[in-house]
């Protein structure tokens, strides 16, 4: 009978090169996800699905809370805390990036400056109501406006009232937040906007 040896040394490699790939798979998985094929096209909503006033009224109720949950920080009550309120309100998906991504970015800054903020939220209009080809998934953006008590150190130019667009799905037939659009993709949803 012949013995296969292996290192550790070999084996904690194949481990670690297994584990890349994996983390490199997970991530195009998760760009695809929030970035519509070139191809697809928005598709219509039933008008009994989605375009009545009580869709309408929860996927704004989301967004709002979505926001109020995001800017509504408390360096005492810890980063925990924090997050346990975002997840609360957002899909999963939303809350896994809160979890690896948001939280983790944001945190250090918010507690070195000992950030409490309170926040009070207007959503302004809807802007989008579609369907995400990626998955079928009903989404809406919602303009909103954001008072804060106090800036938070992270802002570039110190400001407490500013626009947000924040999008929101239907997860499991209730409305929540995902995450708020990025410039990039806010100026290209303007963009679309202008054109016939």
């Amino acid at each position: 009978m012949n013995e296969i040896t292996i290192s550790k040394k070999k084996l904690f490699t194949w481990l670690l090169f297994i584990i890349l790939v994996a983390g490199v798979g997970f991530g195009i998985y998760a760009f695809r996800r929030f970035i519509p094929d070139r191809k697809a096209k928005a598709q219509p909503i039933a008008a009994a699905s989605l375009t009545t006033a009580d869709g309408d009224q929860l996927a704004k109720k989301a967004a709002v809370a979505g926001a109020q949950a995001f800017y509504s920080v408390d360096y005492q009550n810890g980063k925990q805390a924090w997050l346990d309120q975002l997840c609360a309100v957002s899909t999963s998906t939303g809350c896994t990036m809160d979890q690896n991504v948001f939280v983790p970015a944001l945190w250090p800054q918010l507690e070195a400056a000992k950030t409490s903020t309170t926040v009070e939220v207007s959503a302004q209009e809807k802007v989008l109501d579609q369907v995400n080809p990626l998955g079928n998934v009903p989404t809406q953006v919602w303009k909103l406006g954001i008072q804060l008590s106090v800036p938070w150190p992270a802002q570039e130019q110190p400001l407490t009232s500013f626009p947000a667009l924040a999008l929101v799905m239907r997860e499991n037939g209730t409305w929540k937040f995902e995450r708020f659009l990025t410039e990039d993709e806010a100026q290209a949803l303007e963009k679309k906007a202008g054109q016939p």
